[in-house]
């Protein structure tokens, strides 16, 4: 059963190494993409045929070569037959997008909420999603999947939002939620996730930042909290109950200032906004004009909590060893020194003669949930199955 289990994964991976490999050289052959990935060719034959099969891939026999032997044939990604749609929702605004496999945006929309009710903000999606549905049908597309970014922990088995610091939101059943309203507009059931804003986020920058060296990839998320995400082979780590990534209350000094949760010295206190509104005195809004005022107990309170923030980056990389570094959030965006300082501080707990990964600042992506939560889709979906 064991040997079976990793055989099932290492055909999980091919699979969406060969889609990937496809979509950053179109037109591949068959030979090329076995030399590329260091597979056989029996073996990408199996799995392209497969990928042919199930909708994913389309092929054109190529013209003369000049060269001895068969003609190549050039693999593309079948963009006619297959669409994602990925949502991004909080108690703010509502982002839904229709993609390809390749990643391009067919459709966007973007819809207040007006208010931070739960139904009123899932009304809006189903919207959105039966409103794309009908014209991505109508132009001949088929939608295979779709991924939901949700502000807060999942549990990914039963589609619901356990709890959200930043809405409210309390075991809300996200996915029976929006079928409920799907299902009377003569939407069908299709492959729908539900997965952690933060995890999207990473899942954007793993597919979408490609590198060589890219496994596992961590990203750090610091606003009024702080929340973490890890991909590697493909998917989210999601850890027990799917509750990887909760490092808002991660102690890092017992003598520190007191948490909500009961704790003291939790991250939340000591890296995130809140944690610098409280020690200035200053609501958040007003952090950027006062910052661009240069007023000097902020930037103490700032450079204060990025040392902190640098501590956690250095201890997060001892357990993970991410090959990259991802950073981001309002924290981020307030004053540089913020980065700077978090950078001083990880840089200094590094043991020496190690080579530590480069912080990297994501860049304000606005629809990066959403095409996150897509790809997400994609990767359950292209997974065969079991």
């Amino acid at each position: 059963m064991i040997i079976s289990g990793n055989q099932q994964l290492l055909r999980t991976i091919n699979r969406l190494a060969v889609l990937r490999a496809i979509r950053l050289n179109k037109g591949i052959s068959r030979v090329k993409l076995a030399d590329r990935l260091k597979l056989t060719r029996p073996t990408i034959g199996n799995l392209v045929d497969e990928l042919i099969a199930d909708g994913w891939l389309t092929e054109e026999k190529l013209g003369p070569t000049g060269s001895l032997g068969r003609r190549p044939v050039a693999l593309h990604i079948d963009e006619a037959s297959r669409i994602l749609i990925g949502a991004d929702i909080n108690n703010q605004r509502v982002i839904c997008v229709a993609t390809t496999l390749e990643g391009e945006v067919r459709e966007l929309s973007v819809t207040p909420t007006e208010s931070g009710d739960a139904d009123r903000v899932l009304d809006i999606l189903a919207s959105q999603v039966v409103s794309l549905w009908h014209r991505l049908c109508a132009s001949g597309c088929k939608v295979s999947a779709m991924g939901i970014g949700v502000p807060g922990q999942v549990d990914a088995a039963t589609g619901t939002l356990r709890y959200s610091e930043s809405t409210g939101w309390n075991q809300l059943p996200v996915r029976d939620m929006l079928q409920a309203r799907l299902h009377p507009a003569g939407i069908p059931d299709f492959p729908l996730l539900v997965q952690r804003a933060v995890g999207c986020i990473a899942l954007y920058h793993f597919e979408y930042e490609r590198r060589e060296e890219e496994e596992p990839l961590l990203y750090v998320h610091v606003g009024n909290g702080v929340t973490a995400a890890v991909a590697t082979s493909y998917s989210l780590m999601q850890g027990h109950n799917g509750m990887m990534g909760t490092i808002g209350h991660f102690v890092m000094d017992p003598e520190g200032p007191p948490c909500r949760c009961g704790k003291r010295g939790c991250a939340n206190t000591l890296i995130s906004l809140q944690a610098v509104q409280k020690a200035t005195g200053r609501p958040i809004s007003e952090f950027r004009a006062a910052n661009l005022a240069g007023d000097p107990i902020l930037a103490r309170e700032l450079r204060t909590a990025g040392q902190h923030f640098g501590t956690m980056l250095h201890n997060l990389s001892m357990v993970f060893k991410p090959a990259r570094l991802f950073v981001g959030g309002p924290a981020l965006q307030v004053d540089q020194a913020y980065l700077q300082a978090a950078q001083d501080s990880f840089t200094r707990l590094q043991a020496s003669g190690t080579r530590p990964p480069i912080i990297e600042l994501v860049r304000n992506e606005s629809n990066a949930v959403a095409l996150g939560a897509a790809t997400g889709a994609l990767y359950a979906l292209v997974r065969p199955l079991r």
